[in-house]
């Protein structure tokens, strides 16, 4: 993993995109909102501590989790101290430290191999133009998936829909802890923001 970025200092070049996952594998990415750049050192050890909490039964069933790569990954849990040591131990010709990443964070969210089957509950609208909007409003009880356009409505589709959102907030709450800002990390702000409309 190449060394994380100074604090504010903006990259060189454009980051690559795709959300928590590319962060972790390309050690930090710079977030446009804010201006910072984010490392993962500020959050390692906390995510290492969500990872001793489990069995190795958790392990077992984690996406990417077979061929005995859980059963790696839970005795280098056992024996790794952070979360670069436990990625280091876990590693394998085999088993590179991508997967390895993958597999952690899973871990800490609590996201097990079956939940991808079958359609999703619901489609999160996170911005929008105006002609998005009246798109949106001509599809309206057509479409075989809800469009949920502000966070409270989650709780009117069922209990699928809201342990899935719920995963998605409690994903977006480890991520803003390795915010340089004290005042960007508050926990829960995923049920208060709604989409932008641009």
């Amino acid at each position: 993993m190449p060394p994380s970025r100074k604090e504010g200092q903006v990259p060189d070049e454009k980051p690559p995109s795709g959300g928590f996952f590319c962060f972790l594998q390309k050690g930090g990415i710079y977030k446009k909102s804010t201006k910072h750049v984010i490392s993962l050192s500020g959050g390692k050890d906390s995510t290492a501590l969500l990872l001793r909490m489990l069995e190795e039964k958790d392990y077992l069933l984690l996406p990417d989790g077979g061929d005995g790569a859980g059963r790696r990954l839970y005795a280098a849990v056992r024996t790794g101290v952070s979360l670069r040591e436990i990625v280091d131990l876990a590693a394998a010709r085999r088993m590179p430290m991508s997967r390895v990443r993958r597999m952690c964070l899973c871990a800490a969210l609590g996201i097990k191999k079956d939940m991808a089957q079958g359609l999703p509950d619901y489609a999160r609208l996170l911005a929008a133009t105006e002609r998005g909007r009246k798109y949106l409003r001509d599809i309206d009880n057509l479409s075989t998936i809800s469009v949920v356009t502000k966070p409270a409505s989650v709780r009117h589709l069922g209990v699928g829909a809201q342990e899935l959102f719920a995963l998605g907030a409690s994903a977006h709450d480890l991520f803003t802890l390795l915010y340089p800002a004290k005042e960007e990390r508050k926990a829960g702000q995923d049920w208060k923001i709604g989409p932008k409309i641009v």
